[in-house]
């Protein structure tokens, strides 16, 4: 059966979606291809490369003690050089599975000037306040939804060995909280969750997977961007079958928030999706795994 996984943008709740990755690979249930956002690519890759559980929740209670004494850039950069080259030192070998990252592309130079320049945070603040109200329209006019895809792809730009630390930072940098800016092959990007949080629809584009395993770090729905713009769910993915996986609550009750975490709410987050993981395999026939 071909799988397909499209893991949600999260920030540090994100660590739920690692504990159901893992849970799948406990019982040897691999996806084909991996679409990540923002805080997710790392978390995918290692799925990508079969390195969910050895990593484990140790990458996520890292990240959050990091995050209480360095700014949001920093910490991610930190992530991609600490575990993003496990990654990159695997997914390009042509037996591994796809991983698609989703960005966002800017468009416009008045865009460029205010996304990479001084006025990043201002606008990034505007930015939050418009997606309360599913306003799209400034994302609409200068931002373009970009997947770049680590096998060889028609539909997207190639991530390859050179630009993929380029690439996962520039993935995850939301313009409110993160102070470097993202530039790859010299173009200015910034957080696919503005254009594309959650890669499902693009992974049922493509035609190819009997099932589609949706996963949320939010409670009871998973939307395809920041504006909610589309519910994902069996109707609006269209796939054969559709899982969408989600915690039973706010991740914030165990003590796990967008950017502020303890570490025992991590090590809790991580075990419920863990769980979930577990209970979603019995869904699937795991093939053999590869000696």
């Amino acid at each position: 059966m071909k799988i397909g996984i499209a893991i949600a943008s999260g920030t540090l709740k994100g660590v739920f979606a690692h504990g159901v990755l893992s849970g799948l690979e406990a019982k040897g249930v691999y996806a084909d291809t991996y679409a990540c956002s923002s805080s997710s690519t790392l978390s995918g890759g290692l799925a990508a490369v079969k390195k969910s559980q050895e990593i484990g929740v140790g990458y996520w209670v890292d990240v959050a003690q990091k995050s209480e004494t360095l700014n949001m850039s920093d910490v991610v950069l930190y992530s991609i050089d600490n575990y993003g080259k496990i990654i990159k030192d695997a997914i390009f070998n042509k037996n591994c599975a796809q991983l698609l990252v989703a960005t966002s592309k800017v468009i416009t130079e008045e865009a460029r000037i205010f996304t990479q320049g001084d006025g990043a945070r201002k606008l990034g603040r505007k930015l939050l306040i418009q997606a309360l109200k599913k306003d799209a329209s400034w994302v609409k006019e200068n931002l373009q939804k970009v997947l770049f895809s680590s096998k060889e792809d028609t539909n997207n730009e190639k991530l390859t060995f050179d630009n993929f630390n380029e690439v996962v930072y520039a993935s995850t940098r939301m313009l409110h909280a993160w102070k470097t800016p993202a530039w790859v092959n010299n173009k200015a990007f910034i957080d696919g969750s503005y254009t594309c949080s959650c890669p499902a629809l693009e992974l049922a584009q493509q035609n190819q997977f009997e099932a589609i395993i949706i996963i949320s770090s939010d409670p009871l729905h998973c939307y395809n961007d920041l504006f909610q713009t589309t519910l994902l769910n069996q109707e609006s993915v269209q796939a054969k079958t559709v899982h969408c996986i989600y915690p039973d609550f706010d991740l914030k009750e165990i003590g796990v928030d967008y950017t502020k975490a303890t570490e025992q709410g991590m090590y809790d987050a991580y075990d419920q999706g863990f769980k979930k993981g577990v209970e979603l395999s019995n869904n699937f026939i795991a093939a053999p795994l590869e000696i």
